[in-house]
């Protein structure tokens, strides 16, 4: 029984001798941060002033080591706490050379972490050109940080902000147009480094819907004018291919494959087409599928349109009708005015004019329709000299009736009339003609024309020693004194025999 007692009292003494370091900080309950620097504080006695030193995130059930072989005088060792997180540590300190002097702290103490991202952490998807929060637990920090992002999963970083000071750990970002499915947030205490964070996952930022500005609906565009279509670049991230489309997108034509995205290209030439049904698109390079179309439809139009007379009217000889082209004041060199009285085979002149010279946005022009004409099948025609191409011709054909204000009656073809004698040319008139008249003939078919009588009255002339020039090829004319435009000639060649 004296035995007993007496190991026990020994193993007693023993253990209370081995009790030589004594750790008075952390002991329990305190709450430490990653990555700052916090003292360590015990006595000690009889140690070599070596010592390890361990933490236990589990209550003891583990320990990893922090540092070893510390040579420590003063009781007192500044550990910076790793980046762990639990709320059950525990501090170890034993003696290098005699493990068996060592003290654990009596309670636990918790580890957090600084820095926590809170969003984005999940596989998010951010649309480029709008606003997002990055949030964050920010307890433990200097309040100020620094954020970056990256697009390749870490690998490289661009900076969102720095020395950003917050008071409740969020930042509004406006997420770039930058698409990618490898998109990482860090967000880093701007004093200490170690406190930072970086997204648990990949999140995506898709690309921004891209904007066009113009042409964007209802303009009209006119054949080989210098055109500037227009985009917002920020909603584009690469370089941009432009199309045309005059059916209403059913098919599309490249304007340019690929052009800087500098928000403008002014190359554009416009083609000579003619729609109303016209679109531009224009994508980003590196995804067609990212792209915007015009609002609405614009058109196309031919610079020159003669919008009367265009088809189905009747135009009387002598009478003045009005000729309205629709045009645009840039385009440079002569317009003319034409008509054709043979199903567009041959032109007649009507007039021209400087179209550069010309500021209004149409043209009218007075035309005195021409005499003598009969058809059915008449075109109005106006082309740009500079640009033939540059041409509109009315849509149907009109007509032309020949002014009989004044119809020659005698001699109206056929006849045979002796040289050196003496004729009666009669005529009628309606109430168009002056009551005044010039009396001519013609000796090849109205070729030259030769006056036999001006300014007379009555509706009869006698036409005395005709000259002796025979010949088959004789026409009567007789004309209006007053409006030359009102005339008639015979209808058919008549002849001069000799005496």
């Amino acid at each position: 029984m004296r035995t007993i007692i007496t190991l026990l009292s020994f193993l007693t003494i023993l253990s209370v001798s081995a009790q030589n370091i004594t750790i008075t900080q952390p002991n329990g309950g305190e709450k430490l941060y990653a990555c700052d620097q916090y003292p360590i504080k015990f006595s000690a006695t009889g140690t070599s002033n070596y010592y390890n030193v361990d933490y236990s995130l589990n209550n003891g059930s583990t320990w990893t080591s922090s540092a070893t072989n510390l040579l420590i005088t003063n009781g007192q060792y500044l550990w910076t706490v790793p980046k762990v997180s639990s709320s059950n540590c525990l501090l170890r300190l034993r003696d290098k050379n005699d493990t068996l002097k060592q003290d654990i702290s009596d309670n636990v103490f918790s580890i957090q972490i600084p820095v926590i991202l809170t969003s984005p952490i999940n596989s998010e998807k951010w649309l480029g050109n709008t606003s997002h929060n990055i949030t964050w637990n920010m307890v433990g920090t200097s309040s100020t940080f620094n954020i970056a992002y990256s697009l390749n999963n870490g690998s490289t970083w661009t900076t969102i902000a720095t020395n950003y000071a917050s008071t409740n750990g969020s930042y509004t970002w406006m997420v770039p147009n930058l698409p990618s499915s490898q998109c990482l947030v860090r967000v880093m205490d701007a004093v200490t480094n170690c406190k930072v964070d970086i997204s648990p996952y990949n999140f995506t930022i898709l690309a921004a819907q891209p904007l066009l500005i113009s042409q964007n609906g209802g303009d009209r565009l006119d054949w080989d004018a210098s055109t500037t279509i227009n985009w917002r670049s920020t909603t584009f991230y690469s370089p941009v291919r432009i199309e045309l489309s005059t059916d209403s997108g059913a098919n599309w034509s490249v304007i340019v494959t690929s052009t800087s995205n500098t928000g403008s290209y002014s190359g554009w030439v416009v083609p000579q087409v003619v729609s109303d049904r016209c679109l531009i698109k224009v994508s980003n390079t590196a995804d067609l599928t990212s792209y915007d179309i015009s609002d609405n439809v614009f058109s196309i139009k031919r610079p020159l349109v003669v919008v009367t007379p265009n088809g189905g009217d009747s135009l009387l000889g002598c009478n003045n009708y009005t000729i309205y082209l629709a045009k645009t004041p840039y385009t440079s060199g002569l317009v003319y005015l034409q008509y054709s009285t043979d199903g567009m085979a041959t032109w007649k002149a009507i007039t021209n004019f400087n179209n550069s010279l010309y500021t209004q946005t149409n043209y009218v022009y007075t035309w005195q329709v021409p005499n003598g004409i009969n058809s059915n099948t008449v075109r109005i025609r106006a082309y740009n000299s500079s640009y033939p191409a540059m041409s509109d011709t009315s849509d149907a054909d009109l007509k032309i009736v020949a002014n009989r204000a004044i119809t020659v009656t005698q001699p109206n073809g056929g006849e045979s009339i002796p040289a050196l004698s003496n004729f009666t040319i009669k005529w009628t008139n309606t109430a168009e003609a002056s009551g005044l008249y010039n009396v001519l003939y013609s000796s090849n078919s109205g070729t030259t024309w030769t006056t036999l009588a001006t300014n007379i009255s009555g509706n009869s002339y006698t036409w005395s020693n005709i000259p002796n020039v025979p010949t088959t090829k004789y026409l009567v004319k007789v004309v209006d004194y007053s409006n030359t435009c009102k005339f008639d000639v015979s209808d058919n060649n008549f002849s001069i025999t000799t005496v």
